[in-house]
């Protein structure tokens, strides 16, 4: 998910494909019938029901894997896939940006998805600048569907790197979303266009999210449904993790080949995904003696860089 930060993060987890074994199981796993328990960020205790990806403090994965986006940009290959918008196109001074929108979508309670969804989106976003996160009005003056298959986005001046802003914006169901405050609407049962719409389950220590039985991707999700334990803090989600009780976990582990990895090649791995978001110093300026530019330039050059690469 572009949602779920690679910042210091190893994607570690239970090899748990369909006949093969996983620690502490002696039988084979049909992933179509099993939810697969995940540990993603933040850290908390207990869970407080809230689905709606407007909102900073909204469950995972209700931006993602509950309301999608336009398009999906791939960090590792550098490319955009197409996703509710099956493709998009700049006019030639790039101050309009047109989204052809993804025909037989529909929302999870059966009413279609349209371009008046996405415009709706943005609007939302307009009219309440706190959620709007990606500050995508910074740049937009404009964003209307023509059709319902057709949305324009009129930009202020001419910004390319907008497009992925504006594409990973989840989006929303007018129907639903027209008659309340989104700025406080909790959204407990979602009607989303994702592969896991349905809360099968919710306790302040655990809920769970089945899958969407009409979602407009056919023969996905690959498993019934997620489980997401709360976890308060990194140390518990490892020992949750090296205990068996979590398949998939994004998440520090000090010295994973050893810790992790060792205990069962056949089935714990790990990933360091290469495309994190960079480590920075934020230093306070107005203040000396880091409002010498030459005082900064010295603490960058002190940094052994390849030695935090190496070690952490």
């Amino acid at each position: 998910m572009s949602t779920v930060s690679a910042r210091a993060l190893t994607l570690v987890g239970l090899w748990a494909a369909a006949g093969c074994g996983v620690p502490g199981r002696t039988t084979k796993v049909d992933p179509a019938k099993a939810f697969l328990a995940v540990s993603v960020g933040p850290r908390q205790a207990t869970w407080t029901r809230n689905f709606n990806p407007l909102l900073p403090n909204a469950l995972f994965p209700a931006a993602g894997g509950i309301y999608e986006p336009l398009l999906v940009y791939n960090r590792v290959k550098a490319t955009y896939v197409p996703w509710l918008a099956t493709s998009y196109a700049w006019t030639a001074d790039n101050a309009r940006l047109a989204f052809a929108i993804r025909a037989g979508v529909k929302w999870s309670d059966g009413q279609p998805f349209t371009a008046r969804d996405v415009a709706f989106t943005f609007d939302v976003l307009r009219r309440h600048p706190p959620l709007d996160s990606r500050r995508v009005w910074d740049f937009l003056s404009d964003v209307k569907a023509t059709s319902d298959a057709i949305v324009v986005m009129t930009f202020r001046r001419a910004y390319t790197p907008g497009l992925v802003l504006v594409g990973h914006q989840a989006i929303v169901p007018e129907h639903i979303f027209k008659d309340v405050d989104v700025t406080a609407f909790a959204n407990e049962n979602p009607v989303a266009t994702g592969p896991f719409t349905v809360v099968t389950r919710f306790e302040p220590g655990v809920y769970e999210l089945g899958r969407n039985q009409a979602y407009w991707q056919p023969g996905k999700p690959a498993v019934a449904g997620l489980r997401l334990p709360a976890l308060a803090s990194n140390e518990q989600a490892t020992r949750a993790l090296l205990a068996g009780e979590l398949d998939w976990a994004g998440l520090f582990v000090a010295d994973v080949e050893n810790v992790f990895a060792a205990r069962d090649r056949a089935h714990n791995r790990y990933w360091f995904p290469l495309v994190g978001n960079p480590v920075v110093l934020f230093a306070n300026t107005t203040r000396k003696p880091l409002g010498d530019a030459r005082v900064r330039k010295a603490l960058s050059m002190a940094i052994d860089r390849p030695r935090i690469a190496r070690d952490a």
